[in-house]
């Protein structure tokens, strides 16, 4: 199993963050629906929010994938201010990126360092131990 760095990670710069992602997005691409038609982009990675339990990690990526760990209390722009995309949280908020990250899967389009590209977000359950209920 591949084991994701932390993007609350002090020791890396948001410019260091941002040219590993970039990098990861040269050999993976992913389609995405935009009104009728479909657009390729490159793959920035997957971020996973909280704790994911490992018998289910394998189905959320593969070991080409760029995994980013992100604490479960971030939202859309705690994530954009740390990659570089914007300043300040405020700014995000301004420019519509403040809001939580949805439960399940969400798919972030923006551009990073000039390269627009997707991040795929993947938020589980609180509580994993009571998800049957």
């Amino acid at each position: 199993m591949q084991t994701p760095f932390r993007l609350d990670n002090a020791s890396l710069s948001s410019a260091e963050v941002s040219a590993i992602l970039v990098r990861a997005a040269t050999e993976r691409r992913v389609c995405v629906n935009k009104g009728s038609a479909r657009v390729v982009l490159p793959d920035f990675g997957t971020i996973l929010v909280g704790k994911v339990p490992a018998d289910i990690s394998g189905f959320l990526y593969d070991s080409t994938d760029c995994l980013i760990s992100v604490p479960e209390t971030w939202g859309i722009g705690h994530i954009m201010v740390r990659l570089g995309v914007y300043p300040s949280l405020t700014q995000a908020s301004k420019n519509g990126r403040g809001g939580p990250l949805p439960m399940g899967f969400s798919q972030l389009v923006f551009p990073l360092n000039r390269v627009k590209g997707v991040l795929t977000c993947y938020r589980g359950l609180r509580d994993w131990s009571r998800a049957d209920d």
